[in-house]
């Protein structure tokens, strides 16, 4: 089965990540407010 991608304008999916202090957050919290910026940064070393 082939994933469709989101577009511009297209609801994120519900979802958890780790806030800075390692604890899950529910996406749909941040989001309910207004608008989240959501990044990923990677690990090196």
């Amino acid at each position: 089965m082939a994933k469709q991608r989101l577009q511009v304008g297209d609801a994120a999916p519900a979802g958890t990540a780790l806030d800075i202090h390692g604890d899950e957050v529910s996406l749909a919290t941040l989001w309910g407010d207004g608008p989240t910026f959501l990044t990923f940064l990677r690990h090196f070393g």
